[in-house]
């Protein structure tokens, strides 16, 4: 039985192929799937609807634990990050934060959670940036847990 759980990050890509970058983690532990903040180094962006660049931690190839799947396996302080920037109409399996409910359609930005997205109600046109995309999926998450979403980037 085929599995219904992607096992990457950059899901399909509206275009031309997306070339990898590497820059090192600057300050806490970035889990594929994060939106990053791209700078020297790179964090997960961590401010509610922030302008950003729609660059995103992709998996590592050379994840140190055989056991668990590539996806799942953080990069650390220091470690050397794989991340692509998205275009508009890629479709990135983005990491979202606890307590949201996403529905199909809903308007994607950055929150307070380094590196996680949530939904926003505020009119797209007055985000001016901060707009990362749109769920492509409904997903619900708890008080303390998270998922993944699969996001189309505008």
């Amino acid at each position: 039985m085929a599995t219904t759980v992607s096992k990457t990050i950059l899901l399909a890509i509206n275009g031309a192929e997306r070339p990898l970058y590497e820059k090192n983690v600057a300050t806490a532990v970035v889990k594929p799937g994060d939106l990053l903040a791209v700078t020297a180094t790179v964090t997960g962006l961590a401010s509610a609807g922030a302008v950003n660049q729609r660059a995103f931690a992709v998996e590592n190839p050379y994840a140190p634990t055989e056991s668990t799947p590539v996806i799942d396996q953080t990069y650390a302080v220091g470690d050397t990050c794989r991340f692509v920037y998205a275009q508009a109409g890629d479709l990135i399996n983005a990491n979202i934060a606890a307590s949201q409910t996403v529905l199909v359609g809903s308007q994607m930005i950055s929150t307070t959670t380094a590196g996680q997205l949530g939904i926003t109600t505020v009119d797209a046109n007055t985000l001016a940036g901060a707009l990362v995309g749109i769920a492509e999926e409904a997903v619900t998450t708890g008080g303390g847990e998270t998922a993944r979403c699969k996001v189309r980037i505008v």
